[in-house]
């Protein structure tokens, strides 16, 4: 029985959609671009997958029940330095998931609290880690998700199987029903209020697929609220701990680099090398650690989006939100990774350099991190240039073309 305190957004609660066709494209060509590493390495499609390059296995930890890892082998393939022309396909994959799931939100009779028709919602991006590879005889027990993964979409990316590996979903209805994904297409799911899982044997060689989890952006608003009042009280002070809180495990949700908070330089980057240095300067995930994030809660409200909490701390300690962290990086620098356009307004406005670079002076301004992440036609960086932003890369000058894997 579903609680009574979980609200339902469609009526069923799912439904399998066609891909938008620049995604359908950006999907094969990564892909395709894999196999031709394959082939460069000299692996085969045969080849098991633990032993590929760019993949990395996942360990869980012991008790963990999410799938029968204990007699198959997952992996999960990082796509944060992936591109599609010339757009990160972390971004790509946002930006053409969440109006498809905004409109199936409306166009599927859900209700709002008040049992009101949904006429908008506006969805919030919660997580999306990469590519997860799963192998023959992988079975995912049925379950649902936690918060903050309302909406989720799972992106069949490719197979090597003998016969479908189907999804069951449990709806609103209470009937099971099993869907089979093609190349294209995704189910689109209420993950905190509808069952999914793959209870059937996988039997074949691997299935790739992409999960994008979504909240409605008002389950933040009913946070930033409580802090919307002048806070003169030890409760509203009690509030807004329990705000920074929930503020930090939305941003741990996001992972910034799979299942760690911390990206790790790829092995075949020499440490003696230029290269080497230069990751570290132009790597968005490779900056914070978790307790460097805990103790610069203006870091987490800037990443995650929350003005409401940056205004309140703001009130707290006029400096604080001048305060850089270990790798030089400020709120400004956070708001433009995350996007979040009126919280890089309201960090100009208060005084913060738009032109700062990160690691001590020898990394990106602002501006350059905000196309390196979002591509040059993103709303961010018409925002800083139109505030005289100036793109200053890092140091050794090299472009971050010259970082991509050879595609040829």
């Amino acid at each position: 029985m579903q609680p009574s305190n979980m609200k339902n957004y469609t009526q069923l609660g799912y439904e399998k959609l066609s891909l938008p066709p620049k995604l359908v494209e950006s999907l094969k060509y990564y892909w395709k671009k894999k196999q031709q590493q394959l082939k460069k390495n000299h692996y085969h499609d045969h080849h098991p997958w633990y032993s590929w390059p760019h993949s990395l296995s996942s360990n869980f930890e012991v008790g963990s029940t999410y799938m029968n890892h204990w007699e198959t082998h997952y992996h999960m393939m990082n796509i944060d330095d992936e591109y599609y022309q010339n757009k990160n396909l972390r971004t790509l994959i946002w930006d053409e998931t969440k109006p498809i799931l905004e409109q199936w939100v409306v166009g599927n009779g859900g209700d709002d609290e008040n049992g009101h028709i949904i006429n908008s919602v506006e969805l919030s991006p919660s997580t999306l880690v990469g590519t997860h590879i799963f192998t023959e005889r992988t079975v995912i027990p049925p379950r649902v998700e936690s918060l903050p993964f309302v909406i989720n979409a799972i992106i069949h990316v490719a197979n090597d199987v003998d016969t479908p590996w189907p999804i069951e979903v449990y709806g609103h209805d209470g009937n099971a029903q099993n869907v089979t994904l093609d190349v294209g297409e995704m189910l689109v799911y209420e993950s905190a209020s509808v069952i999914v899982g793959r209870p059937f044997p996988l039997t074949g060689r691997y299935h790739a697929d992409i999960m994008v989890s979504f909240e409605p952006l008002g389950y933040t608003r009913h946070h930033d609220q409580r802090v919307a009042q002048t806070i003169d009280s030890e409760a509203e002070e009690s509030m807004l701990s329990s705000l920074y809180t929930d503020s930090w495990w939305r941003w741990a949700k996001t992972a910034r680099e799979k299942h760690t908070n911390k990206a790790v330089v790829p092995t075949y980057i020499n440490k003696n090398s230029d290269a080497y240095g230069r990751w570290y300067q132009s790597h968005p995930t490779a900056k914070l650690t978790v307790e460097g994030v805990i103790n610069t809660s203006v870091h987490t409200a800037a990443a995650n989006g929350d003005l409401s909490v940056l205004k309140a701390k703001e009130k707290e300690d006029s400096d604080a939100l001048f305060k850089i962290d270990a790798n030089g990086w400020t709120a400004l620098h956070e708001a433009v990774r995350g996007g979040h356009i009126d919280v890089a307004e309201y960090l100009i406005e208060k005084g913060l350099d738009i032109n700062l670079r990160t690691h001590g002076g020898t990394g990106g301004s602002p501006l350059w991190w905000a196309k390196h992440i979002h591509g040059k036609d993103h709303e961010m960086v018409k925002f800083l240039e139109k505030h005289g932003a100036r793109e200053i890369e890092p140091d050794d000058g090299k472009k971050v073309e010259e970082y991509k894997v050879d595609e040829s």
